[in-house]
């Protein structure tokens, strides 16, 4: 299934698609194949600042918006709440943004549950009701780490001796 489709900005003729399997198609004119990009394997090496993976889900992604920038480079929106950066030329992959989200059907809703700050250091920490936990940087403004959690969570607290962190699940 295709999510959406971008003509590349320095030719006519270039076309994208890209959709549920996690793989980007070129076409060139008269819709003629081009070649294909998976995306399971880079999204999966990205890592956090302490190369830890970023992306902990084990499906293929499902690409969900493509679009084209002035150098040709593709920016592409996962039904996961990530926006990538792909470089079509090298396969080079880099995630610009991620945010909670919808992922495990109606009862999850992409929503932020909880947000905590450090006592002391510039980080913060959300906690969101698709079961994921995420570190991030208040000074540079950007995603740490994330991990997941075993359910939902309805709250999240540092502690204000030793810093660590604590996150809460709801219980049905």
């Amino acid at each position: 299934a295709v999510g959406e489709v971008a003509a590349h900005a320095g030719e006519r003729e270039l076309f994208y698609s890209a959709g549920k399997g996690g793989k980007v198609r070129r076409w060139g004119s008269g819709l003629r194949p081009c070649g294909t990009i998976d995306l399971r394997e880079p999204l999966a090496s990205l890592t956090d600042a302490w190369g830890r993976p970023l992306l902990f889900r084990g499906d293929a992604p499902s690409i969900r918006s493509v679009s084209v920038d002035s150098n040709g480079r593709l920016l592409l929106g996962t039904a996961a709440g990530e926006v990538c950066v792909l470089a079509p030329s090298t396969g080079q992959l880099s995630l610009l943004a991620q945010g909670h989200s919808a992922r495990r059907g109606a009862h999850w809703p992409g929503r932020l549950q909880a947000l905590a700050t450090h006592p002391s250091k510039p980080i913060a920490a959300t906690a969101g009701a698709e079961g994921a936990l995420r570190l991030w940087s208040l000074s540079s403004h950007c995603l740490l780490a994330v991990r997941p959690l075993p359910a939902a969570a309805s709250c999240a607290a540092f502690s204000s001796a030793q810093g660590s962190l604590a996150a809460g699940d709801i219980v049905d």
